[in-house]
């Protein structure tokens, strides 16, 4: 309750002044809304960005390691075969 009281008047009073007020702490108010901008909704399609980025990262990194186990399995199986 105090946190949205503080969000809705952020525009007006500085946060810190807010918090005093209210008697919380700035850095706990800050972890709210860090908490809030993390779940997945409407109002954070940033998120969804940041998801979908994520995943291209995590294909490319299982691209990688396939291919690197297919040359190994490769080389392994020269090497035994006597082809260089």
């Amino acid at each position: 309750m105090r946190y949205a009281l503080i969000e809705q008047r952020r525009g007006t009073w500085p946060i810190v002044v807010q918090c005093r007020v209210l008697q919380v702490s700035a850095s706990g108010y800050r972890h709210h809304r860090l908490l809030q901008a993390t779940d997945i909704g409407p109002n954070q399609p940033h998120r969804l960005l940041s998801d979908a980025a994520l995943a291209v990262h995590i294909k490319a990194g299982f691209a990688r390691m396939k291919n690197d186990l297919t040359f190994s399995v490769v080389r392994t199986f020269s090497t035994l075969r006597g082809i260089n």
